[in-house]
């Protein structure tokens, strides 16, 4: 438990530490390389926080402590069980976009501009393929062997269902969003669910890498189709919101999630077919050096989210 808040709160000093260096690290690659495109920057500067902060950290004690390799879950996946994770992502993306169109309405209603956290969506194929790697790939694979590697195995000992929520919550906290806590929170607990009924870390890679892929094509799609200019694909949400638009959406969303639930019904089943139960409680208390060390990470990531809400407040610019 204390090495999985340790590599927790390291991936959380390490996004602050870059967030502050951001502006000299980037001068620092266009110096090197001159004609470095944004979105190569961008995985050049992914790779570095990724690498540093997740991946090597998590590689570094498991070659230290083999005895832990067990917990990473390192079990081949079947080509099936891979479409129909692939498949899975496809319903729940539709799922959390309803969700988290909701609750960006109710942040506007609230006075908040959420205007500001839209996403950068490459204008070229090139620049898909390198925001694909940024966005995609590094997250789906760095983020999984920390949150349903460490992570979520660490927990297990609270019992499987502790394990899951509370690692989904410091997936949440990690990204710093207000506008995605939802979608990131339900994201958390899917791929956590995902992970113990296959019993392989390479399903939550999978749906992960996929749920950002899908998302990301999605947008790139309907700015190339709709010929939508800039580097914003949509418009505030408060302006979108009338009411015909929001029962079209209440109507996808409960089409999609009946979908979402049958598909996750079919890996419960697997599940229970392959005898996989969730862990139990085994009455084991966190140690003092435990909490202190996943407070200090939790305060952390409060400080993304502080910067965050004074952005939407429009303190920060």
């Amino acid at each position: 438990m204390f090495a999985a808040n340790a590599l927790f709160l390291l991936a959380a000093a390490g996004l602050v530490v870059l967030g502050l260096f951001s502006a000299p690290i980037l001068r620092g690659m266009y110096a090197l390389f001159p004609s470095l495109s944004a979105e190569a920057a961008m995985l050049l500067f992914n790779a570095l926080y990724y690498l540093l902060f997740m991946a090597i950290p998590v590689w570094l004690y498991s070659r230290r402590r083999p005895e832990c390799l067990p917990a990473l879950r390192l079990n081949p996946l079947s080509f099936r069980a891979t479409v129909v994770l692939v498949l899975t992502a496809f319903a729940g993306v539709m799922v959390v976009t309803v969700l988290s169109y909701f609750w960006t309405l109710l942040l506007e209603w609230l006075g908040c501009d959420t205007s500001y956290a839209q996403m950068t969506i490459p204008t070229s194929t090139r620049g898909l393929t390198l925001y694909v790697f940024s966005s995609c790939v590094l997250p789906g694979i760095c983020e999984e062997f920390l949150f349903r590697g460490m992570i979520l195995s660490a927990w297990e000992r609270r019992g499987g269902r502790k394990a899951m929520l509370y690692s989904a919550v410091l997936f949440m906290l990690l990204h710093g969003s207000v506008q995605g806590i939802p979608s990131q929170l339900l994201l958390g607990v899917v791929i956590a669910f995902l992970v113990t009924a296959c019993d392989s870390i390479y399903a939550g890679m999978i749906y992960h890498t996929a749920h950002n892929a899908i998302v990301l094509l999605i947008n790139f799609a309907m700015l190339r189709f709709n010929s939508i200019s800039g580097e914003m694909l949509q418009e505030s949400a408060a302006m979108q919101a009338d009411i015909s638009e929001m029962a079209m959406l209440a109507l996808e969303f409960f089409y999609q999630f009946g979908l979402f639930a049958a598909l996750m019904y079919l890996f419960k089943h697997r599940m229970t077919r392959r005898n996989v139960s969730l862990a139990q409680d085994t009455g084991v208390k966190t140690s003092a050096a435990e909490l202190v060390v996943l407070l200090s990470g939790i305060v952390t990531t409060l400080v993304l989210y502080a910067e965050d809400i004074l952005l939407m407040l429009g303190i920060l610019s």
